[in-house]
């Protein structure tokens, strides 16, 4: 399934041989809203999978607008019940709850989760979440990742990076 989507650089991360970053997606006009309870619009998330990318590319400065063409991949995981505690404790959601298990650790405890990526084959940086315009004209046209890592340019074609 082919998707194409756009958003703003708030993270990213390296796994294995792979960049992943996640975007803010705002909906357009037209589009049902997802407003905060004091009702701002909120974005919507996603990931993106650069595979094969860790050395084809520099990051994304935060805030950068991507314009991005790919396809969706699924994946199950397991999530032990101490990386999950570990997770809300590093955001910060615990509040001050102390959870204890009996006949067992934590560690031992485990639910099957999944998960959705965007697999990018293309990507192209249109603008800066600060400035409102297209970050420049060049940067606008997709390149295959050979072309990109030559010329640094910050966008790629990553199709054929993936299958190797």
């Amino acid at each position: 399934m082919g998707v194409e989507i756009e958003g703003f650089v708030t993270s990213q991360w390296k796994f294995q041989n792979n960049r992943f970053v996640r975007i803010a997606c705002y909906r357009y006009n037209y589009q049902p809203q997802k407003n905060s309870p004091d009702g701002r619009e909120v974005p919507d998330y996603v990931t993106l999978c650069f595979p094969n990318a860790v050395d084809l590319m520099a990051e994304f400065p935060k805030g950068t607008k991507l314009h991005v063409v790919g396809f969706l991949e699924s994946s199950d995981y397991n999530e032990s019940l101490a990386e999950f505690l570990e997770k809300a404790e590093k955001e910060k959601t615990l509040n001050g709850v102390n959870v204890e298990t009996t006949g067992g650790a934590p560690k031992d405890i485990f639910v099957k989760r999944s998960g959705t990526v965007v697999v990018v084959e293309h990507v192209a940086v249109v603008g800066h979440k600060d400035d409102g315009k297209p970050a420049n004209e060049n940067e606008t046209q997709s390149k295959p990742a050979t072309e990109k890592a030559k010329t640094s340019k910050p966008e790629t074609n990553l199709a054929n990076k993936s299958k190797k």
